[in-house]
């Protein structure tokens, strides 16, 4: 079994499902109802591109782990200037969007430190579990309580709709002044986290059911 492709596949199915019940929710607002269609691309590449870091961090983790090196001795840096790579591939693939982007990495790679180190140290403590049972749900129980698994999964998403906000902030759309920019963003993020709360309560029932 090649297990980072299963735990990788995990995170793009959430990530997948997360960025779907966004754009479906963000419908239900007036402000997007013209501004969707140029703004669901936008969303759309995001999450590829963190799609792509988590990648990084995951196989971070288990090459870590085959080699007997410690979780606290995983350095951090080069992930984060990995994801800096990741963000330039992000701008080239909309740059035919009517936006620009500037972005400020001092407060997002604050955030994005915090979430990597999370995940990171969640993927390492699987790969150790893997080795002792087949299945990924026994090794999640074994790991974390339920309702640990819900604080968890919940804190990786809370970052990464505070990192989208950051982002959201430093898009620039030429018809759109500051204040309705900001409102714009002040939305996303509010759509994000409520979300984010029903699909974890949702992914962790579904981990933690009975006879899963």
């Amino acid at each position: 079994m090649d297990k980072v492709r299963v735990l990788c596949a995990m995170d793009q199915y959430m990530l997948r499902a997360f960025s779907r019940g966004t754009s479906e929710a963000l419908k239900k607002h007036t402000l997007f109802q013209l501004l969707l269609p140029p703004f669901q691309s936008f969303l759309d590449a995001n999450v590829k591109k963190e799609e792509k870091k988590d990648i990084l961090v995951i196989s971070s983790a288990y090459q870590a782990k085959q080699e007997g090196k410690p979780l606290e001795e995983i350095p951090i840096a080069p992930l984060l200037q990995k994801a800096r790579k990741i963000d330039q591939e992000f701008f080239q693939q909309t740059s035919a969007l009517p936006i620009s982007i500037e972005i400020e990495y001092g407060e997002i790679e604050k955030i994005r430190r915090q979430r990597m180190e999370q995940l990171l140290g969640a993927a390492y403590r699987l790969f150790q579990q893997w080795g002792k049972t087949p299945r990924i749900r026994t090794v999640f129980a074994r790991l974390y309580s339920r309702n640990q698994f819900l604080t968890w999964l919940g804190g990786i998403l809370h970052l990464y709709n505070q990192e989208t906000r950051i982002l959201s902030h430093s898009v620039r759309m030429p018809h759109l002044i500051g204040v309705a920019r900001d409102k714009l963003s002040d939305t996303i993020y509010s759509v994000m986290e409520d979300v984010s709360q029903q699909l974890v309560i949702e992914l962790t029932r579904i981990m933690y059911r009975r006879n899963a």
